[in-house]
């Protein structure tokens, strides 16, 4: 028939030689048969090996994974990689703080290394050196560019005590705290307590005799002016110190019981030990009048933990916003 002739003309050579009329002959179509032998055979073994091949590859694999596991003896789903030290180990600046420790707090830098690197809590940056705490409102010092905003840590105050500090470490923090203690020569202590977002650099004073000193020299306590002599002292008592220095800086110290300082160009020290707390603030240039009221308002409330948390409201229901009643 015509459609198989045509067919058989047409086939792959696979299937053997044709002699024109679409009937091929024994000896023209047997050397085919015997290829496609051959090759059937060959994928079958190659096929064979890949399946092989796999099986070893599965059956080894745990046994690898094992041996390089985080842990060994652990499961095989283990991470395979191996178990390591961090070569920065914790000091002596955690005090009695125990594990876990905390990575990424925003006060970090005072325990890390050495723990001479500034904290930023804004609007205040800190650090802790061998006389005590360094308090810095580094915004004074801001530096703009096209790129970048930069704020330069400078000691404006530095809050200490006559005594010399022997030692200083952490003592309690939190997600917006954090509390670093200084020890003194003559058995007296004082505490930083730290805040984030605060308006006040805060310590307390246990027995110790405070020393506050600035970056820049006092000009005047309270409106009057200082001599122009380091050596010139003079008595102020009280629990609020307007303070200007002679960057143009005005600050307020306030203090939670009456105290006594013996005042120069280089700094405020107490004229015996003190037991309380005393405080620093900042005071914003075109804005004095309003910032010092609203500063004068607040002194006496010490933040000393904070905790965070999230209200997502009841099931199916919106969640509350700040202001608004749950």
């Amino acid at each position: 028939m015509p459609a198989r002739g045509s067919m058989a003309t047409e086939a792959s050579p696979l299937l053997g030689a044709s002699n024109g009329d679409g009937n091929g002959t024994e000896a023209a179509q047997q050397p085919p048969r015997r290829y496609n032998l051959r090759t059937a055979l060959g994928v079958s073994g190659l096929v064979i090996t890949l399946c092989l091949m796999a099986a070893i590859v599965v059956s080894t694999y745990p046994a690898q994974k094992n041996a390089n596991s985080l842990t060994p003896g652990s499961d095989p789903g283990s991470v395979p990689f191996e178990a390591v030290d961090h070569p920065q180990k914790p000091s002596t600046l955690w005090g009695s703080i125990t594990r876990p420790y905390p990575t990424g707090a925003w006060w970090l830098n005072l325990v890390v290394g050495d723990g001479d690197q500034q904290a930023v809590a804004h609007p205040y940056a800190f650090k802790t050196t061998s006389k005590g705490l360094a308090v810095s409102y580094s915004a004074y010092r801001r530096v703009m560019s096209d790129k970048s905003v930069v704020d330069i840590f400078g000691e404006d105050w530095t809050f200490g005590a006559s005594a010399a500090v022997l030692d200083h470490y952490m003592v309690r923090y939190d997600l917006l705290t954090a509390h670093m203690y200084f020890v003194c020569a003559e058995a007296g202590s004082f505490k930083a307590l730290l805040a984030k977002g605060s308006p006040y650099a805060t310590v307390e004073y246990t027995r110790a005799t405070p020393e506050l000193k600035p970056l820049a020299p006092i000009v005047s306590v309270n409106g009057e002016a200082e001599d122009a002599m380091d050596s010139y002292e003079k008595l102020v008592s009280g629990t609020r110190f307007e303070v200007l220095l002679g960057n143009g800086q005005k600050w307020l110290i306030y203090a939670s019981a009456p105290i006594a300082f013996n005042v120069n160009k280089s700094g405020l020290t107490a004229v015996e030990a003190y037991r309380g707390v005393l405080r620093a603030a900042f005071v914003p240039h075109g804005c004095e009048s309003e910032m010092s009221a609203l500063l004068d308002a607040y002194a006496n409330g010490v933040p000393v933990a904070g905790t965070v948390t999230v209200d997502y409201g009841q099931e199916g229901e919106a969640a509350s916003q700040p202001g608004e009643p749950a």
